[in-house]
């Protein structure tokens, strides 16, 4: 399906960027010994009600919580949080009015442009409704990876996301409702195409890992200690822009926080960067040099996280939250573009950290929980341009940190279940030799299908002082979908996919040159060795390919 949606918001985004209004409104936080039986419990606003806890002395005005009056209560005697005099103050009216604004827009431009008119399988009549309510018009659509993976249906379900999360409603009632506003777009605002399969998966699975990064981090941003500089201001607007739309429609709803809240600087790590890169394309025997940019987040919303402490503890609120773009450009044109978005719901956390006799700190902190992402890759390989959009659906996340004096080990393993749409590698050798008739519409209008799969991500991580070295290795397979596609296939024949890919990292720290910059602006320079090996085979055929790029990469990177 053609959506519009997300190009709409980020229009909407950027217009609203000007507007950014420099009052602010928070609470300041002392860290101190954690009444861990509570924790889990929600206090004023979600993400510090596991980070950090609020004390009565610390707060005497509470008029400087953001948020209406008649939600906050009295002080608990025993823990010193704030709670909810209602915890089930959701706004459920202004959801709908904000979700039905956005798709009477969306609705609008579609069918006052009917871009998507190609994809007009039916008419507008009963019999339409009652095939797509039977199953008989729920089937695989054939529309472009742009509009599929990414931005597309992803960045249109954080958005339909967000606007539930910003209206106080809990993270399974957030997907419930990107679930449920995608199946009205699907049914009802692209009445006459099919009900899409993918849609139904993309849209609120990718939306909410996507959208619960960027409702963390947007109010990470909006509390952090430089919230009133322009940086931050763009970028809390850019990465929530619902939450500042809300705050100059609600009357009762505050944007930023008046007081400065406190991370730690293991807990919280956003960057921008810039650099260079070199690819060398193997099959084509082919070197190609590009800029470099983007941005990577990190945000740990466990309590303590690396302090001294001692947790052992299930925790049902967002655990870690991470997002990450990377554009390279050759030639004036996009030679590759990467994008990760990932939420780790929930988690059984033991940390156990001491202080030494000689003062250091020293222990491990350990989690496993259930997370889900969204991941694109694409590329140029020499040959075509190659790319995968995989939604990581649910899977186990494990990290093992050891802290000790100046720095720390890392370990992480994430495994996921995949739905993915996938350029098939192995496909421009089969147009070669075979006949395209009776193939799938979208292999043979868009060179991808869908799939299921496993993705495996092991990574270890070093940091000691002003070094950190990292290796990663990421291996996913794929299997295409057969028999449920938008025009039936005569030849609807099985694909397979891999992809493996290699990276190791090198960064220091610029604390070595006497510029103020470098004193005010804590920057690094990274250097990142990465390979992606491809393969693809089709079944029927016995029709192969392989292929593989390296890339040498130099980044400059800024932590915000």
């Amino acid at each position: 399906m053609k959506n519009p949606a997300a190009s709409l918001i980020i229009i909407g985004c950027i217009l609203s960027t000007e507007l950014l209004a420099s009052n602010a409104y928070a609470f300041p936080n002392k860290v101190v010994n954690a009444p861990f039986k509570l924790l889990e419990k929600h206090a004023v606003f979600p993400y510090e009600s596991n980070v950090f806890e609020k004390h009565y002395s610390l707060i005497k005005d509470k008029s400087i919580v953001p948020g209406n009056d008649e939600e906050i209560s009295e002080l608990d005697a025993e823990t010193g949080y704030y709670v909810q005099k209602n915890p089930n103050n959701k706004r459920y009216l202004r959801a709908a009015i904000e979700t039905l604004t956005l798709l009477g827009m969306v609705s609008t431009y579609y069918w006052a442009t009917k871009d998507s008119s190609d994809d007009f399988d039916y008419d507008v009549s009963f019999s339409t409704l009652k095939k797509k309510f039977s199953g008989e018009a729920i089937l695989f659509d054939d529309n472009s990876i742009k509009t599929n993976s990414f931005p597309g249906h992803p960045i249109s379900g954080s958005y339909y996301y967000l606007i539930a999360r910003n209206n106080n409603l809990s993270r399974i009632e957030s997907f419930l409702w990107s679930f449920a506003t995608s199946s009205i777009h699907e049914f009802f605002v692209e009445f006459t195409e099919v009900a899409s399969i993918n849609d139904f998966i993309v849209t609120p699975v990718a939306g909410a890992a996507i959208g619960e990064a960027m409702y963390q981090f947007g109010r990470y941003f909006r509390c952090a200690k430089n919230k009133d500089t322009l940086t931050y201001k763009i970028v809390s607007a850019m990465l929530d822009p619902i939450a500042l739309v809300n705050s100059f429609i609600w009357d009762d709803t505050n944007y930023k926080f008046r007081e400065t809240c406190h991370y730690e600087p293991i807990q919280s790590e956003f960057g921008i960067f810039s650099g260079m890169s070199t690819v060398y394309h193997e099959n084509t025997a082919h070197f190609e040099n590009g800029f470099i940019f983007g941005f990577h987040g990190k945000l740990y919303l466990l309590p303590y996280y690396g302090q001294v402490s001692d947790i052992k503890r299930f925790f049902r609120d967002t655990v870690l939250t991470e997002i990450g773009l990377e554009g390279i450009v050759t030639d004036a044109r996009i030679d590759g573009l990467r994008f990760l978005a990932k939420t780790v719901w929930s988690a059984y956390h033991r940390q156990k950290i001491a202080r030494t006799s000689i003062g250091n700190v020293a222990g491990y902190s350990f989690f496993v929980g259930l997370t889900s992402a969204f991941e694109h890759t694409q590329y140029k390989t020499g040959e075509f341009e190659d790319w995968i959009g995989a939604v990581h659906i649910l899977g186990p996340s494990t990290e093992f940190t050891y802290f000790h004096n100046d720095g720390y080990i890392r370990l992480n393993l994430d495994i996921f279940g995949d739905f993915a749409m996938v350029r098939s590698f192995a496909f421009d050798e089969y147009k070669r030799n075979y006949s395209l008739n009776g193939i799938k519409s979208i292999l043979k209008e868009e060179n991808y299908y869908y799939a299921y799969g496993v993705h495996i991500n092991p990574k270890v991580e070093v940091k000691y002082g002003s070094y950190r070295f990292s290796a990663e290795f990421k291996y996913a397979h794929y299997d295409s979908i057969e028999g449920v596609d938008r025009i039936r296939s005569t030849n609807d024949f099985h694909l397979v996919d891999r992809l493996k890919e290699y990276s190791l990292k090198w960064s220091r720290l610029i604390d070595f040159l006497d510029f103020q910059f470098f004193k005010t602006h804590q920057t690094w320079v990274e250097a990142e060795v990465r390979r992606i090996a491809r393969s693809g085979f089709i079944a029927d055929n016995d029709v192969s390919h392989n292929g593989g790029n390296t890339w040498l990469l130099l980044r400059f990177k800024m932590l915000l």
